[in-house]
């Protein structure tokens, strides 16, 4: 079993600045890596309280990655929907060397419809999206040029840089939280799986042990390794 530290921020601005989010989570890292922690993940949000300050879970992981030694800094994940392949194949690969290799990539399917609608993507083509920009990426980190020819994204023979520096990728994890479907795919594919434990409030589903079975068991490329997370509070003195 290995422990690791979970970001997603939920920071009222007129309560915390940026500048002093940002100093925190990045003294939080250095101490997590201190202390032998196995990871630091951070989420991708944008626009409200709900995860507004990291709207680019690459860029904090590379800050991460400056001031740790040994410490696997993780994506929890990126909304690949509202994403280029060819711009998160070559983003991630940067943040992979530049970490010496440390760099697990969680991607996720976004769901918060305010975010569809400002960024302009159709909330009920998200699936199809999310899983052809997943394969994409994988396909220009393992093979020496890729084509794609899809309803989202077209290209012929590109050839991505940098090359990434695991062999022959970064752990590739992908969240979850109530469908089957998705459970099913990801094991299918020999993914991570990301699981919140508990769901949001106010929403309902299958159990999670029930549905991370479902994951394990589908025939696909073992491993299948299984990460759950926790939200706990934490503040400094009096703010909270």
């Amino acid at each position: 079993m290995k422990f690791g530290i979970s970001l997603l921020p939920d920071c009222r601005p007129e309560q915390t600045s940026p500048t002093r989010y940002y100093k925190d989570v990045l003294e939080v890292s250095r101490l997590a890596d201190e202390l032998g922690f196995d990871y630091v993940k951070m989420t991708e949000h944008y626009l409200k309280d709900y995860g507004g300050y990291c709207p680019s879970p690459l860029t904090f992981l590379t800050a991460v990655a400056a001031q740790t030694r040994q410490i696997r800094l993780m994506t929890g994940g990126i909304q690949a929907s509202f994403h280029h392949p060819v711009q998160l194949a070559a983003h991630a690969s940067m943040v992979d060397a530049i970490s010496g290799g440390r760099l697990d990539v969680g991607f996720a399917r976004a769901w918060l419809p305010y975010e569809f609608d400002a960024l302009g993507v159709p909330l009920d083509e998200s699936r199809e999206r999310f899983t052809a920009t997943v394969e994409a990426v994988l396909r220009m980190w393992t093979q020496k040029e890729a084509s794609e020819d899809t309803p989202f994204f077209r290209y012929q023979d590109v050839h991505s840089l940098p090359a990434v520096t695991q062999n022959p990728h970064p752990p590739v994890w992908v969240a979850a939280v109530r469908s089957r479907q998705s459970f099913a795919w990801i094991g299918e594919k020999g993914f991570g799986l990301l699981i919140a434990s508990p769901p949001p409030q106010g929403r309902t589903g299958p159990d999670a042990g029930h549905v991370a079975g479902v994951h394990r068991d589908s025939p696909g490329i073992p491993p299948r390794p299984t990460a759950a997370h926790r939200a706990v509070h934490s503040a400094d003195g009096g703010r909270q």
